[in-house]
């Protein structure tokens, strides 16, 4: 059973500003671990774990993470008010997703995506 993401930052009240201005991910916990500062978000069933350590910190390379949302344009939106860089997209895909993706605080690659399928017309 999944439980959480993960993602490494280099400053953890800036990741988790991002992350609850764009996708309303609120506070659950903080704790430390050897040199690690983490601090867990939730919005509903996600989990994200937030990380923060000393050193450099890399983008993830190809990986990226996938939310779900009602409105993409709404949140494109959002993003462009934010400042949050868009890397790609939207795109409307044959199978009714709209999709784009955006970069978060570290590099990290988020996808939006609205499925038409689910709420059509």
């Amino acid at each position: 059973m999944f439980h959480h993401i993960g993602i490494e930052v280099s400053n953890i009240e800036n990741s988790q500003h991002f992350y609850n201005k764009l996708l309303n991910f609120q506070y659950e916990t903080t704790f430390e671990f050897f040199d690690e500062k983490i601090v867990f978000l939730t919005n509903q069933q996600i989990k994200l774990e937030l990380i923060e350590k000393d050193g450099d910190v890399k983008s993830q390379g190809n990986l990226h993470i996938c939310f779900s949302v009602d409105n993409l344009i709404k949140m494109l939106k959002r993003a462009k008010r934010e400042g949050i860089p868009i890397l790609e997209g939207p795109y409307d895909l044959h199978n009714g997703w709209k999709i784009v993706f955006m970069e978060g605080p570290d590099g990290e690659i988020i996808e939006l995506l609205e499925d038409s399928n689910k709420h059509p017309g």
